[in-house]
């Protein structure tokens, strides 16, 4: 008697349930509507070559609407707990660049204040430590760690994050170029401009693959660190982590002769990205963009590094699209683009040189707080979506100055005020 009385109830119960369950989708999908209208967007349309890679950076409302679909919903919903992960680690804030003058390697940071300086500053986030792999692996399987292991370790006792620059192509260790096929160039920029030495082709598989195993063992040692955050993609370069090729007119005579095309060097950063995406799951890799060469014709300059930038937009959860070289009075297509993928994907800027050493061409001659603020206003500008940079990187003498100290006051609080609107 008792069990027939359960089952008369069911059907009553399962009308129930089907109704309140009507009634609590449609609700919810009107609540969702709204939310879409009033919601500001959150990246900037990617121009047409960049369409493809894009699509999978596009905001979580989209992100829902595309889940309804069958068969979406459980790898959109996977990728979302990815991301959402990999960006609770993302640069963000003024970051002190060390100085890296010569290549046997970068210099630490100044530590003789123990109260001011590039871990303590209370208005910077982070640290970015360049220096050469000739420097760390000077000879095959033989590292020298100790002044990465300082920077890590001083940085985790102040709560500061890390980006690692590490410089291969002129920096390559001679051991590393044995067979490798390599052209000679004169450095373009930088401490050392006009010397004279071998770099390394970007396409060739002997030196990429000691570049890569390399790679392997930095990972190995320091991709665990909570504190890690980013490392600059390289490989593919020549005097720093910008993807830039010496470009003089007799430069790109030689490297026609070396067999350069546009599609080996596409190639070499493609493969590159795969391995900093696989060796370094848990931090970002960054590209800082330039110019691509002129071969076979002056077109290929923005083609090319716009192919690479798509590329690495392939990896939205992993890739920082940076841009170095920034002043206030600076003004560029590759500023521009950085700042147009803001909101897409993390994106900075690193300053030109260091304010109170060359103000002139930070933009205010003998006034190095002024040209540091303007500087900083220029970075800082938003996009057409009101998104802008996640991180700043500004050179170690600048944080140092008792005088600069309100003007990182000033650009920490910029940061400030996004996260406190987001």
């Amino acid at each position: 008697m008792r069990i027939s009385r359960l089952l008369s109830t069911v059907p009553v119960l399962l009308s129930t349930c089907l109704l309140s369950w009507t009634f609590l989708s449609a609700h919810a999908q009107r609540k969702a509507d709204m939310r879409g209208q009033d919601k500001e967007p959150s990246y900037s349309e990617p121009g047409a070559g960049d369409r493809a890679a894009g699509e999978q950076s596009r905001s979580s409302e989209n992100q829902d609407s595309q889940a309804k679909r069958p068969g979406v919903r459980g790898n959109r919903k996977q990728r979302n707990e990815e991301q959402g992960s990999a960006r609770t680690n993302m640069p963000y804030g003024i970051s002190v660049v060390n100085r890296m003058g010569t290549y046997k390697g970068g210099l630490l940071f100044d530590t003789s204040n123990p109260t001011l300086n590039a871990y303590t500053n209370p208005n910077t986030s982070g640290v970015t430590f360049g220096t050469q792999w000739a420097a760390v692996e000077p000879e095959e399987g033989k590292f020298d760690f100790s002044k990465i292991d300082t920077v890590f370790t001083n940085a985790e006792k102040n709560g500061k994050w890390v980006d690692l620059i590490l410089i291969p192509g002129f920096a390559t260790p001679g051991w590393a170029m044995q067979g490798v096929q390599s052209g000679t160039f004169a450095i373009q920029y930088g401490a050392r401009v006009g010397t004279v030495l071998p770099l390394p082709v970007p396409w060739d598989q002997t030196y990429l693959s000691r570049w890569f195993t390399f790679l392997k063992v930095i990972a190995d040692r320091y991709a665990g660190r909570t504190s890690f955050r980013m490392i600059a993609a390289a490989g593919p370069t020549s005097v720093s982590p910008e993807m830039s090729l010496p470009d003089s007119p007799n430069d790109v005579v030689q490297w026609e002769k070396l067999g350069y095309t546009p599609q080996k060097y596409i190639n070499a950063w493609k493969q590159t990205f795969s391995v900093y995406s696989s060796t370094f799951p848990h931090q970002y890799f960054s590209l800082a963009l330039h110019p691509a060469l002129p071969v076979p014709d002056p077109r290929q300059k923005a083609y090319v590094r716009e192919q690479i930038t798509s590329l690495g937009l392939q990896y939205p959860s992993q890739f920082a699209l940076e841009s170095d070289g920034l002043n206030s009075s600076r003004s560029n297509e590759t500023l521009g683009l950085v700042k147009d993928h803001s909101g897409q994907v993390a994106t900075g800027f690193m300053m030109s040189t260091a304010a109170t050493l060359r103000s002139q061409r930070m933009g205010a001659e003998g006034n190095p707080p002024l040209a540091l603020r303007k500087s900083i206003d220029k970075g800082m500008e938003p996009n057409s979506a009101g998104q802008h940079v996640n991180y700043l990187e500004i050179y170690e003498p600048d944080v140092l100055a008792d005088e600069m100290q309100p003007v990182l006051r000033y650009a920490a609080s910029l940061f400030a005020r996004k996260q406190h609107s987001n």
